[in-house]
């Protein structure tokens, strides 16, 4: 089901499956995963999602579950406005301040499992801080591939990377080079168009990294990637196709706002 056809019940028993040890570990983790999702997510369910991080008994899986689970919490957060009313976030500002300093916590500790640090790095990314940067910046330089991946990852929110997403475009990797793609779309990149130019008409690209650089083209070169988009919109693949039409859709839907800007500007 998807989280918006949950049943009202679905927060108490996600909830009790969190605290109670007699869970199964799969249930467990499946518990963590939907914790994270914005239809279920308030402070109770974030001090449960940290106390599963914060606990060194608790399995590796279920931990960095736990951390990206926080993930989208925080995006929602720095978006929002705790002051207004009509734009509160999930979380208080009390809790937003918890999860982002006990990330950090996590991300400084050597002696903590990588995985785990990646995660804790990856989701605190999603509201953006003046030491990621740095620390996006160490890990992408470490030599280590994982860590890597994280920072390329972190590209994503924080600005800057524009050099280090380029490089990355001529990975091998396919993972890498999916993430450096939307990396790239987001940062609306447009020195990356003729490499994923390249990835939109090479028929031998995978699924994944093709939806990555569909939605990506739409914000690294409009212009040209419309023919593109266009073509992919009358796929007889439905998520290729539909994944066009949302670019499409966006590229249209700024267009509009161009030009009502411009209208509002000549009156």
């Amino acid at each position: 089901m998807e989280p918006w056809e949950w049943p009202k019940g679905a927060g108490p028993v996600v909830a009790d499956a969190l605290v109670d040890k007699a869970t199964p570990t799969e249930d467990h983790i499946a518990a963590a995963q939907m914790a994270g999702d914005m239809v279920l997510m308030n402070d109770g369910v974030a001090a449960l999602l940290l106390k599963l991080l914060e606990d060194a008994v608790e399995s590796t899986e279920l931990r960095t579950r736990a951390a990206i689970a926080l993930g989208p919490a925080l995006d929602e957060a720095s978006l929002s406005d705790f002051d207004d009313v009509d734009l509160e976030p999930s979380i208080s500002k009390g809790m937003f301040h918890r999860i982002g300093l006990t990330l950090i916590k996590i991300c400084n500790n050597a002696g903590e499992i990588k995985e785990l640090r990646r995660r804790a790095l990856e989701a605190a990314v999603r509201a953006p801080e003046d030491w990621h940067r740095e620390a996006i910046r160490t890990a992408y330089a470490s030599g280590d591939a994982e860590w890597k991946l994280t920072a390329v990852f972190g590209m994503k929110y924080i600005r800057g990377f524009e050099k280090e997403i380029l490089e990355t475009l001529n990975t091998s990797d396919p993972e890498l080079l999916e993430t450096a793609v939307t990396a790239a779309g987001n940062g609306e990149l447009q020195s990356a168009w003729p490499r994923i130019k390249r990835i939109l008409k090479s028929p031998a690209t995978e699924k994944s990294l093709l939806l990555a650089a569909i939605e990506a083209s739409a914000c690294v070169n409009p212009a040209e990637a419309r023919t593109f988009l266009e073509d992919f919109e009358e796929s007889d693949d439905e998520e290729i196709s539909a994944t066009a039409t949302e670019a499409l859709t966006l590229m249209r839907a700024e267009d509009e706002d161009l030009e009502e800007d411009s209208r509002d500007w000549l009156n």
